[in-house]
């Protein structure tokens, strides 16, 4: 009989070690699921934000280029440029204020590409 309670007292360990090591496992793997969703939400919103700041700048786009081919003599409307451009400039700020590299470079090419497009058309 002592040689059954021993094999149950081991069992009953090794039962107990398997436990806690299981459960240690899948905590471990909830907090490696919770720190992956937290980094890919915060990368998806910055890669939202940048599509967007692209997206502005595009706006004008198609018209000041068929104006400077000749394709086209319609203007933008100046309210819509002025809201772009003011859109532009509150993201400028806000990269300004968050020191966002990528945005900064981002709409400031895109200030000068779009000015410089302008300049052509005016100054021709």
């Amino acid at each position: 009989m002592d040689h059954t309670s021993s094999t149950t007292k081991k069992s009953k360990f090794n039962m107990d070690f398997v436990n806690k090591f299981v459960t240690a496992i899948l905590n471990w793997f909830a907090e490696l699921g919770k720190d992956f969703t937290n980094k890919v939400s915060h990368i998806s919103a910055e890669t939202i934000h940048w599509m967007a700041v692209l997206c502005f700048h595009a706006a004008t786009v198609p018209n000041l280029v068929g104006l400077m081919l000749g394709l086209t003599d319609n203007m933008p409307q100046i309210e819509f440029v002025l809201i772009v451009w003011a859109g532009l400039g509150l993201l400028f700020m806000k990269a300004i204020i968050e020191k966002n590299r990528i945005n900064l470079i981002t709409i400031g090419l895109g200030f000068m590409a779009q000015a410089t497009m302008m300049a052509l058309i005016f100054f021709k």
